[in-house]
């Protein structure tokens, strides 16, 4: 296999690692991380836009196989 082949599938494993799934309509995508905290809280939060329908999701930082949906 030539490193050619081999920096392809790499990256190709890279990219399918930085997309996330959307419990809306169960695709694969680069969702748009919304980055944001409560008043008077310092904990911040993370909340994910769906490109392909617009739904919002909160993972848990906890627990990646656990996402909690939002609209």
């Amino acid at each position: 296999m030539t490193s050619l082949v081999r920096g392809v599938k790499t990256l190709g494993k890279l990219l399918d690692a930085l997309k996330q799934h959307c419990p809306q309509c169960n695709n694969h995508v680069f969702a748009k991380r919304i980055v944001g905290k409560y008043v008077r809280e310092r904990n911040r939060i993370l909340i994910w836009e769906c490109p392909d329908c617009n739904a919002l999701w909160q993972e848990s930082r906890r627990d990646k196989d656990i996402s909690t949906p939002l609209i």
